[in-house]
């Protein structure tokens, strides 16, 4: 497990594509119990170190390993930090273990239970049989609001001629992240739009639209390492501070009186 010292440094993930598919395949090799949240930035040592002093977090995959092999929980904390609000840290803590062995102290979350799917900016992590496969994988995917939101705004922007919002959508659209679960959701919106402007603007040309949504390819891990704030010594006792103040006093006596202080 991870030293229970102070922490000098933690690694944060910059690269949103990175971070979502380290949360998948830790989850894919059952790490499926987890608790999340956001942190601000500049107490983000705190919660890292609470986390990781109450439960057994492993930095180290071979250490990870052997302790299940003895039947232990394992579990790894990730965190992502946007270029766009560097102010926030977004972590999970996946665990790997028994429901009776979770460690106390947290609302454990599950995230095969579709109650309690793992969320991240508008996409979950689910678990869905591809074409072709006999098995279900996991893979991302928009939420359903945030899927049903782009359709129905899709038609009504059609609908209601405003074509400036359809070009936004467009760029929406095929800008989904290309995991297989949400390129497939972007693909099915492409046909809808192409169908809905068919069907009611028959004859009048459409925004332009790209030729294809891409995949997103196995990213390496991409971050920085967060390091603590030095913390200032204590403002040594100036024995000069005063001297002012005892100056003026001085000057406000006389002869006798500062030639024999008792008598003051």
């Amino acid at each position: 497990m991870l030293n229970k010292l102070p922490t000098k440094k933690i690694w944060v993930f910059t690269q949103k594509a990175a971070f979502m598919q380290r949360v998948a395949d830790y989850v894919r090799t059952g790490h499926q119990a987890y608790v999340r949240g956001v942190t601000a930035t500049e107490t983000i040592f705190s919660t890292y170190e609470k986390l990781v002093h109450n439960n057994p977090v492993f930095d180290d995959k071979l250490k990870a390993f052997r302790a299940r092999e003895q039947g232990l929980p394992t579990g790894r904390l990730l965190m992502y930090q946007s270029q766009k609000s560097p102010d926030k840290i977004h972590w999970f803590l996946l665990i790997h273990g028994k429901t009776d062995q979770l460690p106390p102290g947290e609302k454990w979350l599950h995230a095969e239970d579709k109650h309690s799917r793992i969320v991240f900016t508008g996409y979950e992590l689910v678990r869905v049989t591809k074409e072709g496969q006999t098995k279900p994988s996991w893979t991302w995917r928009y939420e359903a609001k945030r899927f049903q939101d782009l359709r129905d705004s899709l038609v009504l922007a059609i609908r209601s001629r405003r074509d400036q919002e359809v070009k936004i959508l467009i760029d929406t659209i095929f800008g989904t992240m290309g995991f297989s679960g949400s390129r497939e959701q972007a693909k099915s919106l492409s046909v809808l739009m192409q169908t809905e402007w068919a069907r009611r603007r028959p004859g009048e040309a459409m925004p332009p639209v790209p030729k294809g949504i891409g995949w997103i390819r196995r990213k390496a891990d991409k971050g920085v390492f967060l390091v603590r704030p030095k913390m200032l010594p204590p403002e040594p006792k100036n024995p000069m501070k005063n001297i002012g103040k005892i100056l003026d006093h001085l000057e406000g006596l006389s002869d006798a009186e500062k030639h024999n202080p008792d008598q003051n």
